[in-house]
């Protein structure tokens, strides 16, 4: 799902490739659209900002470019149809076929721990947000980058930071989104701690 033109509306998977450069080490790599939650929050969130477009992209699911392949082929072959098919007399759901035979599969350990092929060394990861609109007359772009060394550590730091604060009463009870309940700047100091660094850069288009 992304906001387009000012209104929600559905992609197919991967769909919307382009090469995107990430902080170093991590460098080039090339990115799609994915379904995330944060699609769904912000556009209504800075709605009176006027935000026209929102939209989430990742690196291969975070999978080695392979699996991903793999899986796609599968789907190409109808292997995600819910509609059944009569097969010896009795309907079956290839999407149930599918389910049955992967349900018990256990990669190798090998495989299990090894980082995916397309990952930068020692899983250097950035999470990157990008502003792009129009300030005193002139396009601008606010670029936010987290990057971290510890790869996956900020998908469990940052809800256990939250609950923290939930807890010590800093975030007022309810359903909020997180650009709504957290204080930005104190949350990136936090996030230092634990060796996840946040930089904001600006860009003035003439």
């Amino acid at each position: 799902m992304v906001f387009e033109d000012g209104e929600f509306k559905a992609k197919e998977p991967l769909t919307g490739f382009e090469d995107y450069w990430f902080a170093p080490p991590v460098g080039l790599l090339p990115m799609h659209l994915s379904l995330h939650s944060e699609v769904a929050t912000i556009p209504i969130t800075f709605k009176d900002k006027g935000v026209k477009e929102c939209f989430f992209k990742i690196n291969y699911w975070g999978m080695a470019k392979e699996t991903v392949e793999k899986v796609k082929i599968l789907a190409d072959f109808g292997f995600n149809d819910e509609e059944p098919i009569e097969i010896d007399g009795k309907p079956v759901s290839p999407k149930d076929v599918l389910i049955a035979k992967l349900g018990n599969y256990v990669p190798p350990i090998v495989e299990f721990l090894a980082p995916p092929k397309n990952q930068p060394p020692d899983w250097v990861k950035e999470i990157v947000t990008e502003v792009k609109g129009t300030k005193d007359g002139k396009d601008v772009t606010y670029r936010l980058g987290t990057l971290t060394v510890k790869g996956a550590l900020p998908t469990g730091v940052a809800p256990a930071i939250a609950a923290i604060w939930l807890g010590e009463g800093r975030i007022e009870p309810g359903v909020y989104p997180p650009e709504v309940a957290l204080d930005p700047e104190t949350f990136f100091k936090e996030l230092e701690a634990v060796d996840i660094f946040t930089q904001v850069t600006k860009t003035n288009m003439l």
